[in-house]
């Protein structure tokens, strides 16, 4: 997108931003880095053992004369040597250094491709074999926890060779184990929460690290955590976080029902790609273990792909920010879970709310009955405006699930969580405003003036933005930090520079003109002063037209609930460097928490946690309050036929 700013203009946006990134306390960019082939091996807490091995292991090596045979045959003469081994002494020690030896020698015969393959595939059957010979629950003994994240590593060096084969995909292909046991790949079965057609491509998460998150949303167990990447859109009505969908996935190693891994005859295996929001434990016959999960590699990752900056800028100041706007999904769409809708506050995006999503989508039971959406502005819009956007917003999307027959019961139980001007707009939300609230802040005889210069169109456009009535579906709000009687910040030198510095799209200067211009009795002659400053960052001047209709609304009906920041200490008053504590305060509110924190208070941990006790409480009030979370298990026998999803 390409957009044209004199030097002088660039530099006082970036004066600008720099003041109020300063003030607004914001916290370092969550992204990724890759990871080296060593750091992979940490992702599964597993550590380097390429010279030695677990203490059993290396006395059954030495019971059996076989630790310098190790280096000095063919990895391949040594995996046949103990295979031998296990078949004429059936003791689950031989299996595990089975699994270790293979691995180890794997690992020095990387750079040659098709041996170190074969070693891999012998160590992950050798991991299952370990895994099937438990009862209903595995024992989580050292063993079996070194057996599993061998197993999980070796699964995704494996997809890694055959990634770069590009093979995984086909119908079928067959692999040999170093003692030359055939393993035969049957069709990949994806369960995913979209069509498997729709993945481009899958990335292990254990190829990145992540930055900036300070809650670690994994779970350990079986398989390995993958990056499902879709095409850019899977539907042109939907928007994303990311330039690319992504969801997370657990890639699983399912060997054939009846698996013996002595058996000579071919083996039969799949590869089965899971949601782990949907899953949490696999099952195996009669062997029941936890699925490997992690959530906060893919959230990251969802988020490194654009340039903060020019994002931040977009935002704002320029009128190219319009293409933004609107309901992004957070996740897949599911209409079974309760959404709940993210606002974002003056001169940010949906990424702000990554730390929160972060720690509330690694509890169980909100993953479970939650998902997430977020609202996207232009900042820089007047507030009435962006209002408006956001109830339009949601009732094109309730009338999507309508006209799909989709189940309105989850929908209709939203809450909304609204950051600083967010949580004004979250506000115009849940609120009534008649022509009568008007006239009250305008004067009654500029009102009538105002009805009879406009049009029936124009005064059309009047009632969508400032006479509107509460979004039925909304059922709860959180205000976060948010400046219902204003922000003095608003009036201060960075305020009135960054008000001057938006340039408004075209068609939001002809709303001022029409609408704000008439409304306020406001002259030609003095338009391009007052009318080119009606803006987002100028309606948070204390007394403002915006702010004085806002609060001359009565208080919402639903459920509503404040959370504030103060920068010195966790109590009522002072400020959080932005936004006054009188400014925040909401009398009625269903509970009120002060945390110490700057403004960024949607990134305090207290106030997350705030928000997880609410989301739960909000349960309450569908019979789902105080429910014991079950875990869901995956049986193996999901595949069916083995055919994508």
């Amino acid at each position: 997108m390409k957009f044209r700013c004199s030097r002088k203009k660039i530099f006082s946006i970036v004066t600008f931003a720099i003041a109020a990134w300063l003030l607004g306390g914001c916290a370092g960019a969550v992204g990724i880095r890759l990871r080296d082939a060593g750091e992979k091996k940490s992702y599964y807490s597993f550590f380097n053992r390429e010279q030695n091995f677990s203490v059993e292991t290396a006395n059954l090596l030495g019971d059996y004369l076989l630790t310098e045979k190790l280096d000095k045959l063919a990895p391949e003469a040594f995996i046949t040597d103990i295979e031998a081994l296990y078949r004429r002494d059936k003791r689950r020690g031989l299996l595990v250094a089975t699994v270790e030896t293979a691995f180890y020698l794997a690992q020095k015969h990387r750079n040659e491709p098709e041996r170190c393959t074969s070693l891999l595939l012998t160590a992950l059957l050798y991991s299952h074999a370990v895994l099937y010979k438990q009862g209903v629950t595995a024992d989580y003994s050292q063993d079996i926890v070194l057996v599993q994240n061998i197993g999980n590593i070796a699964l995704m060096q494996l997809f890694e060779y055959l990634e770069k084969k590009n093979i995984w995909r086909n119908g079928s292909y067959s692999l040999h184990s170093a003692g030359g046991r055939p393993v035969f790949f049957q069709t990949p079965h994806i369960d995913l929460a979209f069509p498997g057609t729709q993945v481009k491509r899958f990335i292990p998460c254990a190829k990145f690290r992540v930055r900036n998150l300070t809650h670690s949303a994994r779970q350990f167990g079986i398989g390995v955590p993958m990056i499902a990447q879709t095409d850019e859109r899977i539907s042109q009505n939907d928007r994303t976080l990311s330039v690319l969908n992504t969801t997370p996935a657990t890639l699983l190693f399912v060997p054939d029902k009846n698996f013996d891994v002595t058996a000579p005859e071919r083996l039969s295996v799949r590869l089965c790609f899971i949601d782990p929001a949907k899953y949490d434990l696999v099952k195996y016959e009669k062997m029941v273990v936890p699925l490997e999960q992690d959530f906060s590699t893919v959230l990251a990752y969802s988020a490194a792909n654009k340039a903060p900056m020019r994002h931040f800028l977009l935002r704002t100041f320029l009128p190219e920010s319009s293409a933004y706007e609107g309901l992004y999904l957070l996740s897949p769409r599911d209409d079974k879970k309760i959404p709940v809708l993210l606002v974002h506050g003056l001169m940010s995006d949906i990424r702000t709310w990554l730390q929160m999503i972060n720690t509330l989508q690694s509890d169980p039971v909100l993953r479970r009955h939650y998902r997430f959406m977020g609202f996207s502005y232009s900042s820089g819009n007047p507030v009435l405006f962006s209002g408006h956007l956001l109830r339009t917003a949601l009732a094109e999307e309730r009338q999507r699930m309508v006209n799909s027959g989709k189940s309105l019961e989850k929908f209709d139980r939203m809450v909304v969580i609204g950051h600083s001007m967010g949580g004004l707009l979250s506000r115009l939300c849940v609120s009534s405003c008649g022509e009568d609230n008007i006239g009250n802040i305008v004067g009654r005889e500029q009102f009538a003036r105002f009805k009879e210069e406009l049009s029936p169109e124009e005064y059309e456009l009047v009632k969508r933005s400032v006479v509107f009535s509460p979004v039925k579906s909304i059922k709860r709000v959180i205000f976060v930090a948010s400046p219902h009687r204003g922000s003095q910040l608003a009036q201060s030198w960075y305020g009135r520079l960054g008000g001057m510095l938006i340039r408004l799209p075209r068609f939001m200067r002809n709303y001022n003109e029409k609408v704000i211009a008439a409304l306020l009795g406001i002259g030609a002659k003095s338009y391009a002063e007052e009318l080119r400053m009606f803006n987002g960052i100028n309606n948070l001047a204390p007394e403002g037209m915006a702010l004085k209709l806002m609060n001359s609304l009565a208080m919402p009906e639903v459920p509503y609930h404040s959370i504030i920041g103060n920068i010195h200490d966790a109590v009522p008053g002072d400020s959080d460097g932005v936004v006054a504590y009188n400014s925040s305060h909401l009398d009625g509110a269903a509970s009120e928490l002060v945390v110490k924190s700057g403004h960024s208070v949607q990134r305090n941990a207290l106030a997350i946690q705030e928000i997880r006790r609410i989301l739960l409480a909000h349960l309450e009030t569908s019979g789902r309050g105080g429910e014991t979370y079950r875990s869901r298990i995956w049986p193996v026998a999901a595949m069916g036929d083995g055919g994508e999803k």
